[in-house]
């Protein structure tokens, strides 16, 4: 497996892959891995979830960037397994809120955006899942942010304004209040809450208990730099009636959760320096008591984007983004202590959990929307943290050998990457890395480029695991690209760049004995980025940019192209007996497969995560390893089933003559059964349906006990 020479600088992971398909390692060890869903690449900016996590609901906000016009919003009634396009018209969103059950959606667009497309300023409602929406009373603004009760009916709304500097005037745009709604959006009420640069609300599940942050901001209109904005928390226990500040410190607060009766509060912050002032500090704060009091958790300084609650405010997720981390962190104790979870590096934007905290789904920004559990097929490794242009091991999986990815040289390894050796190799500009099967004949290609970097451009051989490198009889001075090795060692392929100018060819050489000797093959010249070999070098297959997929079954003796679409081809690999193939596209388009050795293609379903960089597979096809920017993803079909939900604890009460039980919203289905012994095996259901407890977010019945012993249990179905 290779990583092409034109794109050397822009892989941060490792990949480490046997050469002709021969052997795959990666790390993936994750309890709970991130599984990319099929939703396109879009600047996202705001997630909901409903309580049971099956139903969710993602807006994007205008691309600043890419010139891109205003954005959708899209649903999942799968819990984000398959996406499906509303008919909320484009707009640059920037919240959306939904009921406990998903069905009622509230979304909120701010009337500043870029160039490409400034959005309405309106606040829009939908009461089917998004199949129709409605915009509503409230007055255009530029909104931040907005929160719905667990019913949908009461609502609220808060506003960030802007400034707008011309190059001779500044204008302000947007108020910065909090509007509250009591009937779904029917009317909607300014509340009592100051003029502030609001940024995030979160909502009890009744709806009474209100909890909204600001951020400083500061602008320029040109004399003189004033603020708009305190930097505060702010509560309410009146569904926005009155509210009062909080303790919590002035900082630069970007989202809160709260738990669902409203007494766990958490708020994240990201660090901003205004002139020589650090007004936020990058830290996440708790409050166990509706907000009286603020402590720091233990949570690592960062550019805290978004967090989420569980309804019991236990299970907590934050999301960073912008110069931090770009990971996800997750706690299990209302945010004692946090973990950093195994989600790829990315610009997260936006969190959403479950009420029982086992769903959770995150968006980034113009990337994947990623879920937990792992739903397959495609899945995130949990990623090393070097970068290496090329990495290629032996069969055991002992014996490696890598070219880092800012350095000259060719690393081995002989314990599977726990210690490394720098070889006796000339520094170089190395582009490509092959291995035998039992580690011992190794082959490494160089790209030819002028001092003072330096690249010869020549193919070197080493016949004892990089202990000494002989440059071999190929062609000098080209930019070789891509280099892979039979199982033996002895059947070399390798592929060059076309470049006239600096004399590159472009054209693919074969050696049938362990580079001694080199055989220009008749494949075309052209812009090779990638070559992949079966086990015994029969069968070769080669990638270019901008170009059909060539294939060899004799060697490299002659090639024929292949029906597949023409595309910027960057990463090739296949199966030991050739017959399975993977090619990944560098312009973002689907990885595709081949079965019968690139007779015919099919796409593989991957994960909309970017540019795909490299590929390898496993001896017989079925484990593939792609490597996507900051992100490794696999492919291991079939796709094993997720981790169990976690079981919901039942509570029984009584109250006079009548027995109250209630559960917390589960992930998955679950039945109340009823027997009058413990130990039988007849539970049956119990015929009263449960209600949802808006204000708790749990089911309930109410039952009037028969004489004798009864026994409940909750059964998953």
């Amino acid at each position: 497996m290779k990583l092409p020479w034109y794109m050397r600088q822009k892989l941060p992971v490792v990949l480490v892959a046997g050469l002709g398909g021969f052997f795959t390692v990666v790390d993936v060890a994750c309890a709970q891995p991130w599984s990319a869903t099929t939703a396109p690449n879009l600047p996202w900016k705001a997630l909901a979830s409903s309580a049971d996590g099956t139903r969710l609901v993602a807006a994007a906000k205008t691309a600043e960037y890419f010139s891109l016009p205003p954005a959708p919003i899209y649903i999942s009634t799968n819990a984000g397994a398959t996406w499906t396009q509303t008919g909320a018209p484009s707009n640059n969103w920037a919240s959306v809120a939904c009921s406990a059950d998903g069905i009622k959606l509230v979304a909120v667009a701010s009337s500043f955006g870029p160039p490409a497309g400034p959005g309405d300023g309106l606040i829009y409602t939908s009461p089917d899942l998004g199949t129709t929406w409605t915009p509503t009373s409230a007055p255009s603004n530029t909104w931040s942010a907005v929160a719905s009760s667990a019913d949908g009916a009461r609502l609220v709304a808060v506003a960030a304004p802007q400034r707008v500097w011309d190059g001779t005037n500044s204008d302000s745009v947007g108020d910065g209040t909090i509007y509250s709604s009591p009937d779904s959006g029917a009317s909607w009420t300014q509340t009592s809450a100051p003029t502030n640069y609001w940024t995030s609300v979160a909502s009890s599940a009744d709806g009474t208990r209100l909890v909204a942050v600001a951020a400083p901001y500061w602008y320029w209109d040109g004399t003189n730099s004033d603020s708009v904005g305190d930097g505060t928390i702010y509560s309410s226990p009146d569904s926005g009636a009155s509210w009062t500040q909080t303790s919590a410190p002035t900082n630069y607060w970007t989202s809160v959760a709260s738990s669902a009766d409203g007494a766990k509060l958490v708020a994240v912050a990201a660090p901003y320096i205004d002139g020589n002032n650090l007004v936020g500090d990058g830290a996440i704060y708790r409050s166990l008591d509706s907000g009286s009091t603020w402590t720091p958790t233990s949570a690592p300084r960062n550019y805290w984007s978004a967090v989420a609650s569980s309804a019991d405010g236990t299970k907590l997720v934050a999301t960073s983004t912008v110069d931090g981390s770009h990971l996800i962190y997750a706690s299990t104790n209302s945010g004692a202590t946090w973990t950093a979870t195994a989600a790829p590096v990315s610009q997260w934007s936006a969190v959403a959990s479950s009420a029982d905290g086992y769903r959770v789904v995150a968006a980034s920004y113009y990337g994947p929307i990623c879920t937990l559990p792992y739903l397959g097929p495609w899945r995130f490794a949990d990623a090393p943290a070097n970068a290496w242009i090329s990495v290629a091991a032996s069969a055991d999986g002992t014996k490696w050998v890598a070219l880092p990815a800012r350095d000259s040289t060719i690393c081995t390894s002989s314990n599977s990457g726990a210690t490394w050796t720098l070889t006796a190799v000339p520094n170089n500009r190395w582009s490509s890395v092959a291995s035998s099967a039992d580690g011992a004949k190794l082959v490494a290609v160089a790209w030819i480029e002028d001092a003072p970097a330096g690249g010869d451009g020549f193919i070197y051989t080493s016949g004892n695991s990089g202990v000494t490198w002989t440059p071999t009889s190929a062609p000098s001075k080209r930019y070789w690209s891509g280099v892979a090795s039979s199982a033996d060692g002895t059947k070399l392929v390798a592929v060059a760049w076309a470049d006239s100018a600096a004399g590159g060819d472009g054209l693919i050489y074969t050696s049938g004995n362990s580079g001694a000797t080199w055989t220009q093959t008749s494949a075309p010249s052209n812009t090779w980025s990638c070559v992949a070999s079966s086990g015994d070098g029969t069968k070769l297959v080669a990638v270019a940019r901008y170009c059909a997929i060539y294939t060899s079954g004799n060697s490299g003796a002659t090639w024929t192209p292949t029906s597949v679409r023409t595309d910027n081809w960057s990463s090739v690999a296949s199966s030991s007996d050739g017959t399975k193939l993977v090619a990944l596209s560098n312009d973002g388009f689907d990885p595709i497969i081949s079965t019968n050795s690139g007779a015919t293609w099919t796409p593989a379903g991957a994960p909309a995560v970017g540019s795909w960089l490299a590929v390898a597979s496993s001896a017989d096809g079925s484990n593939i390893v792609a490597v996507a920017g900051d992100a490794i993803c696999t492919l291991r079909p079939p796709a094993p089933a997720p981790p169990l939900p976690p079981s919901p604890q039942l509570a029984v009460g009584l109250s006079g003559a009548t027995l109250d039980l209630s559960w917390l919203v589960p992930s998955t289905r679950f039945v109340l059964q009823q027997d009058s012994d413990l130990g039988s095996t007849n539970w049956v259901d119990v015929p009263t349906s449960p209600t949802l407890d808006f204000t708790s977010l749990r089911h309930r019945v109410t039952l009037t006990p028969s004489l004798g012993s009864s026994y409940f249990r909750l059964k998953q179905q």
